[in-house]
């Protein structure tokens, strides 16, 4: 931990290596799915908590967060069990101990360790034992933040978790990743440990982030090594947390999933077809706890037996699962997967599969049979209304063939008796009850389960009743409407929420459909003290693009948007627009008019602003005559009105005809001066616009002006304006670009913008005075520009699914917008083409093309292949017009070989003057075979072998004698490394060889591990202090021959809510001399200083 001097302000001294390490990268029935955007956090706040069982300080006490997030209308509560203490915990999640940010989870404990269990429930459901609704939560990144040492040797913190996916780690890390065996339950965890002891000013606290791909619950263990000591935790729910830029890994500790064959019975009618259920799969067992991913298609079904079909993009198609292809459960789920027997008279068909864990695949295929048979069974299970405590009632549930056996998902709340649901006579809450029938196991197939939810509420409780009929169909822009959501408790009202806000709004009771889609709106009514909540009632209606004010589409759509005003004065102004005619003759004018002028005989135009696409409605406005005619997209038109009255507010629109259709542009406010020579903006095209940044320019002149203003900018990410302030809707506003421009000054001013996603932005100059201590803002016109269309570097993936003649080739992409089509080039040569070009065979992926934003892994199956051939391929993509681009790494795979994968190294530890370090990889050998692991390693090159993906040159090759020198499983293998010296990088990889057949050897990603001492820092002082200077003291110590980067971080706030020590945020604003200072290799103490003005 660093300790910071508070003065007058706060600052550290960051210490940073020049050289960092360098990383070559490794290759149910009662519940309800969310997935989490990236920017997404849950929120632990131990005010929002319900504790059913103690406090928390003793095992087996129970804790309820309340709301812990909403995600698509979904209320999602956190239950946090204390499984098991060894020592005690001094303190259950009270802020200022890891972080003093109230909205993250943090524990102290005292020697021993502490084991969590975090579950998630849909929103009230949880009310006790065996209740609640599970959340099955996607994307999930949780943080373990301070995790350092302090001066007792060996004193280590730690932190365990299983069953993720990906962790990052900040860069350089004092922290290691360690396989470990839980004693209680066996089962294997990853720990993630401080490396390092020392004062608590000399050790950086630490943090890992860990990367869920889907999970309903977590079991996480803090401790530390040394028992008797006092340790201080914290949990951040979201985005990785301030301090570091984080390095990505994958997890390497983890065992396959296995799961059994089954044999099902299926209607052989084709007009009956049904779906496939996560049953059907076998028994699903994963050791590490990970959840059922997905399947992993290994074989189809015999031409003419069945085809197996996904549905996709709205329709069932039969072409669209091959060998490879992966169905997720979430899919199977949701009925997606199916098999078409073809004719009711196909023979008996079976087909294979893999089972996968989110990290690997089954080390063995599974085989699912279907035998046909001429008959189906359907489950009728009616929808049970809500209803009160300690009744019974016949659940009416039957099928076509003998009775349905009813389960309770939920036992604390509801039970059964055969037919009949009791509910329980105290326990209020969600009921969920799942129909199966088996069939008869020869004739009649098992139906598939059919799940039923419902509320129950306290007897003798008044219950309200929310009404809310379906909405019809609406045109965009059509304005505000009446929900007329009601419910039947007196004096209470219904809250309406939209789960889908770019197509329509809520205010109050009203709703406003404003795009083309589907619009889905929530009614819900959270009850008082004495009468419970109203159960949500959910309405989707179609909003349609007739007469809607629309967007620039940039070609396909015919559209317009209204672009403001620029070069305002008392009595002029130019009008700004944009026509998209989409290869279509059309005409375009634009429209004005005062404020203060009816729209109607007893109406405003403000009163109207929401209602309708034609604002401009009555005889109270003018318009200007056509101003052109023009058949092309993306056209700026603009002209010059005179006439206006001064100090008066106008709104204007841009109106385009095409053939018998007439589009209005959104209205757009503003206000003329009191004089022509006041303040007159105008908001310039972009320049240098890059795919990360754009620079924003602009004119601003006062020719008499009395007022001084100050310039900035407005930027959007879409096109939406504020028709009552004439402003980009919910812009961000830049910092000040310009303190000052007064009386006969005229300027142009530019500022560069940054973004990090594709697409379209818009922006407009802002001017601001203040008078009277308010701000007044003056909007120029809108303009807007497009990031260029460029292909990012796929990155190519290690082949999976190794077969006799067959392999699956995988790739990823961070996808930009539009359409990009994923593929691969693959041959038996090394050569397939320079950079960006191929040489060998083109392949499609399946999941191209790619027309959304973020990462996207993809795949492609190869199919009549040889056996001891080495195959060589790398990922290629192509978006738009743009070039194609391939990845920078070609690699390779031998039919016959085992699987490999480099870990990376961990203990990495000095003894004297030499360090030590353990390295770690996987291998699984073919079915059958075994295989022999090393490790190749280099002192001083990580040059791979073009050929063979080998390290161009092994210094010396590790034989494995931990835990085994041979494997006929998959398994994680070992081998120690010592007398490295300080500052030495080390690279290496595993490799597994076929015991028989040297050829048949394959090997892993490259990694690699720097050793180094982290550089002592100590913060001294700040000393003459004047109003707007000083100079900062610092000391900077190292102790080997890496060269140090320092400089100062300053603040106005101590806050350090994130990782303790570590000031939150550092200001921008503020010109450091000099900027950093470099220590040199070698220097073991120097004092730093720096002016700060």
């Amino acid at each position: 931990m660093k300790t910071i001097n508070k003065i007058a302000r706060f600052f550290a001294l960051v210490g940073i290596l020049s050289t960092t390490i360098s990383v070559i990268g490794i290759g149910t029935a009662n519940a309800v799915t969310i997935r989490l955007a990236d920017s997404d956090a849950l929120v632990f706040n131990y005010a929002n908590t319900t504790k059913f069982v103690g406090t928390g300080k003793a095992v087996n006490d129970k804790i309820l967060y309340k709301n812990v997030g909403t995600f698509s209308g979904q209320v999602i509560d956190a239950l946090v069990t204390t499984v098991a203490i060894s020592g005690s915990i001094a303190d259950y999640d009270n802020p200022g101990s890891a972080t003093s940010n109230a909205n993250n989870f943090q524990l102290n404990t005292v020697g021993g360790k502490v084991t969590l269990r975090f579950q998630f429930f849909a929103g009230g459901s949880y009310n006790g034992p065996d209740t609640g609704v599970i959340v099955t939560l996607q994307n999930v990144r949780i943080s373990s933040i301070d995790l350092d040492g302090s001066t007792a040797a060996g004193s280590y913190q730690y932190s365990d978790f299983s069953g993720f996916q990906k962790y990052s780690m900040m860069d350089p890390t004092n922290l290691i990743a360690i396989p470990v065996t839980d004693a209680s339950t066996t089962k294997p965890l990853t720990r993630f440990q401080a490396n390092k002891t020392g004062s608590r000013s000399t050790v950086p606290q630490d943090q890992v982030l860990i990367k869920y791909d889907s999970m309903q619950e977590f079991y996480v263990n803090f401790g530390n090594v040394v028992a008797g000591s006092t340790n201080w935790f914290g949990l951040v729910f979201g985005a990785w947390p301030a301090g570091s830029t984080p390095v990505e890994y994958a997890n390497g500790y983890n065992t396959p999933p296995t799961s059994t064959s089954k044999t099902i019975l299926m209607d052989s009618r084709t007009a009956t077809v049904d779906t496939f259920t996560v049953g059907d799969f076998g028994v699903y067992d994963d050791v590490d706890g990970n959840p059922f991913n997905s399947i992993i298609i290994s074989s189809l079904p015999t031409a003419g037996t069945g085809t197996l079909q996904y549905y996709s993009g709205g329709s069932w198609t039969s072409t669209t699962v091959s060998v490879g292809q992966e169905i997720s459960i979430a899919d199977i789920e949701s009925g997606k997967f199916r098999l078409n027997p073809n004719s009711p008279s196909s023979p008996n068909t079976n087909f294979n599969f893999y089972v996968n864990d989110g990290l690997d695949n089954s080390s063995g295929e599974y085989t699912l049979t279907i035998t046909y048979v001429g008959a189906s069974n359907e489950i009728i299970f009616p929808q049970p209304g809500d209803t009160t405590t300690a009744i019974s009632f016949a659940s009416g549930s039957t099928s076509t063939f003998g009775t349905p056996t009813l389960t309770s998902n939920t036992p604390g709340t509801c039970s059964v008796a055969g037919l009949v649901i009791t509910t329980n006579a105290t326990t209020t809450g969600i009921c969920s009850i799942t129909a199966t029938q088996a069939g008869d196991g020869s004739t009649v197939p098992a139906a598939n389960p059919v799940t039923r939810s419902f509320t129950i509420y306290k007897s003798g409780v008044v219950r309200q009743v929310i009404t809310f009929a379906a909405p019809a169909t609406k045109a965009s822009g059509s304005g505000a409407f009446a929900s007329n959501a009601t419910t039947d408790a007196a004096g209470l009202k219904v809250t309406l929420t939209s789960l889908t806000p770019s197509i329509c709004t809520v205010s109050g009771l009203n709703i406003t459909p404003i795009a083309p889609g589907t619009c889905t709106i929530v009614a819900s009514q959270d009850g008082t003290a004495s009468i419970p909540a109203a159960s949500p009632v959910t309405r989707d209606f179609t909003v349609t693009g007739t007469s809607a004010p629309t967007e620039s589409s940039g070609g396909g759509v015919f559209g317009t948007k209204t672009l403001g005003v620029s070069a305002l004065s008392s009595t002029t102004a130019t009008f700004n627009g944009l026509v998209d005619a989409n290869a279509v003759s059309t005409t375009y004018k634009f429209c004005y008019m005062k404020e203060s002028e009816p729209r109607f005989a007893n109406e405003t135009l403000t009163a109207n602003l929401s209602g309708g696409s034609k604002y401009f409605g009555s005889s109270y406005f003018k318009c200007t005559s056509d101003l052109g005619t023009t058949s092309s997209d993306g056209v700026l038109v603009s002209t010059n009105i005179t006439g206006l009255s001064k100090q008066n507010t106008y709104y204007m629109q841009i109106i385009a005809t095409q053939g018998g259709t007439t589009l209005y542009g959104l209205p757009f406010k503003f206000t003329t001066s009191d004089s022509n020579k006041g303040l007159k903006l105008w908001t310039n095209p972009a320049t240098s616009v890059t795919a990360s940044s754009a620079t924003l320019n602009d004119t601003a002149t006062v020719e008499s002006d009395g007022s001084t203003y100050k310039i900035l900018f407005c930027t959007l990410n879409k096109y939406e304006i504020n028709s009552l302030s004439g402003d980009l809707k919910n812009c961000t506003k830049s910092s000040t670009v310009r303190d000052s421009i007064k009386k006969g000054e005229t300027k142009t001013d530019s500022y560069s913008y940054s973004y990090t996603e594709p697409g379209t932005y818009y922006f407009q100059v802002v001017a601001s005075r203040t008078s009277n201590s308010k701000t007044y803002y003056t909007y120029g016109n809108i303009r807007s520009f497009s990031t260029p269309v460029t292909t990012p570097t796929p990155v190519t993936s290690d082949a999976t699914m190794l077969k006799a003649t067959s392999a699956v080739l995988n790739g990823s992409i961070n996808a930009p917008s539009g359409s990009t089509v994923l593929g691969f080039c693959w041959g038996t040569s090394q050569t397939l083409g320079a950079s960006n070009t191929c040489t060998g065979t083109a392949v499609v992926a399946k999941e191209s093309p790619a027309t959304s934003i973020g990462s996207k892994t993809y795949s492609f199956s190869l199919t009549g292949l040889t056996t001891n051939t080495r195959y060589y391929y790398k990922a290629t993509a192509k978006t738009g017009s743009a070039d194609t681009a391939t990845s920078t790494v070609i690699k390779s795979f031998i039919l016959g070989a085992p699987t490999v994968r480099t870990i990376s190294a961990t203990s990495i530890a000095k003894s004297g003057s030499t360090w030590s370090a353990t390295l770690s990889g996987y291998v699984s050998p073919v079915s059958g075979t075994t295989s022999i692991p090393s490790f190749c390693i280099n002192d001083s090159s990580g040059s791979l072998d073009a050929a063979t993906g080998k390290l161009a040159t092994c210094t010396s090759t590790l034989a494995v004698t931990d835990p085994s020198s041979t494997a006929t499983s998959a398994i994680t293998f070992t081998a120690p490394i010592s007398g490295i010296a300080t500052g030495a990088t080390i690279y290496f990889q595993a490799i597994g060889t076929d015991s028989t057949t040297a050829s048949l050897i394959t090997y892993g990603s490259v990694m690699s591990f720097k050793t180094y001492d982290n550089p002592v820092v100590t913060t001294i002082s700040a000393e003459s202090i004047s109003s707007t200077s000083e100079t900062l003291t610092a000391t900077v110590k190292t102790t080997n021959a890496l060269a140090t980067t320092s400089k100062f971080c300053v603040s106005t706030s101590s806050s350090a809510s994130n990782v303790k020590g570590l000031l939150d945020s550092c200001l921008s604003n503020l010109t450091f001399t000099p900027a950093s200072t470099v220590t040199a290799a070698g220097t073991t103490l120097e004092t730093i200083t720096a002016t700060v003005t």
